[in-house]
């Protein structure tokens, strides 16, 4: 037949050195609060070598994945497995639907900075996304629902639009 689904993909940036990352984040109030005090040129342009120098760190530690929805019996079977009933309602295991998720979504991971392919073993791929800060997790818990629960036809709201 020849036809097939194009399915929707998204990249996810994942940063590995969150030190690097908070001490960006640091820089960058001291840049603020220096451009605030009316600081000297000099002062200034400093501060934004400083901050430019640590968000190449920053890049250079983080991950770019690239990940594709699944088919939707792959993902029914990965909801299904990481829910439980409690009392009168279901409850399920987010950070566990992502981990048993994101293998299977995976097309691709490269460095960000250099773009070269990054192979995980077997685990690896498990043990980063189990290293993950909560914020990291949430960001790809949202991904992986949106990714997975597509819209199957073009809304009325959007074809009242055109």
């Amino acid at each position: 037949m020849g036809i097939t689904v194009n399915k929707p993909g998204k990249t996810v940036d994942i940063v590995t050195d969150m030190v690097a990352l908070q001490s960006s984040v640091d820089a960058a109030n001291d840049l603020n609060q220096a451009r605030a005090d009316n600081k000297s040129a000099t002062d200034i342009q400093a501060k934004k070598a400083a901050l430019r120098k640590l968000v190449a760190k920053v890049d250079e530690s983080t991950i770019r994945m690239r990940i594709h929805g699944l088919n939707a019996s792959k993902w029914n079977m990965i909801v299904i497995a990481n829910q439980s009933v409690e009392g009168d309602r279901i409850v399920k295991d987010w950070p566990k639907m992502v981990a048993d998720a994101i293998p299977q979504m995976l097309e691709s991971a490269v460095w960000k900075t250099s773009g070269d392919a990054i192979e995980f073993a077997d685990g690896d791929l498990a043990e980063l996304l189990d290293s993950l800060t909560d914020v990291q997790t949430m960001d790809l818990i949202v991904a992986v629902q949106e990714l997975n629960t597509p819209t199957a036809s073009v809304p009325k709201a959007v074809r009242d639009l055109i």
